[in-house]
């Protein structure tokens, strides 16, 4: 890793902390000139995520002043679903033309389980019961680009197939299909990676692997 790249994820993950220190503060702050500090230093960091980051500060400022409450981690859950010949199930995501394995953001009120589910039946059509939790990771460990301004962490889960009679959502699908974990189409690197599509393979190769967490 490049000197540059070291100082780059350095800085964001102070801007990160800059940004909860932020909200934590906005949320609990009872003396009106605090809260106008701590304002401040939600700038600073949406200053900061702009100077090594893509977009501006304006739009950062916008995305952090969006969270309330106390600063935790969002959840991204993605569903691996694989064929008898071990290929796993991919969908073109509108948002940017690339490939994904289905999945999202978690809702409030749905379990990690209900959200995989849910995410690969509007994504994908199909009906799925997801049975395994492969990985809980956090998703600047793993080099996902481009940086976000809130931490995230991704839970992967291996899912089979109960129906497949069902359509994939239009407005979020351009077409699905199986490809082989050592021939996939180009990926979209801010949903997942190709180390990660070969960790939930090498799960389905073998049950019973301990979930990965970091």
């Amino acid at each position: 890793m490049s000197d540059d790249r070291v100082e780059a994820e350095q800085l964001h993950a102070l801007a990160l902390q800059l940004a909860a220190i932020a909200q934590n503060g906005i949320t609990f702050v009872r003396d009106v000139f605090d809260a106008e500090r701590y304002e401040q230093v939600r700038t600073v960091s949406a200053e900061l995520m702009a100077l090594i980051g893509t977009g501006d500060t304006a739009q950062f400022r916008e995305i952090l002043a969006a969270e309330i409450g106390y600063a935790t981690p969002k959840v991204d859950v993605r569903a691996g679903i694989f064929d008898q010949q071990g290929r796993i199930l991919l969908i073109q995501d509108r948002s940017d033309e690339r490939w994904t394995p289905p999945g999202g953001w978690a809702d409030l009120g749905d379990t990690p389980r209900q959200v995989a589910e849910k995410e690969v039946k509007e994504e994908s059509g199909l009906l799925v019961h997801a049975h395994t939790l492969v990985a809980c990771l956090d998703r600047d460990t793993q080099g996902h680009t481009p940086k976000l301004p809130s931490s995230v962490y991704k839970m992967f889960f291996l899912c089979d197939v109960i129906d497949a009679t069902g359509e994939p959502s239009p407005v979020e699908t351009m077409q699905i299909g199986y490809f082989p974990v050592d021939d996939l189409p180009p990926l979209s690197v801010t949903r997942i990676l190709e180390h990660e599509i070969q960790m939930m393979f090498d799960h389905w190769k073998n049950p019973g692997k301990p979930t990965v967490f970091d």
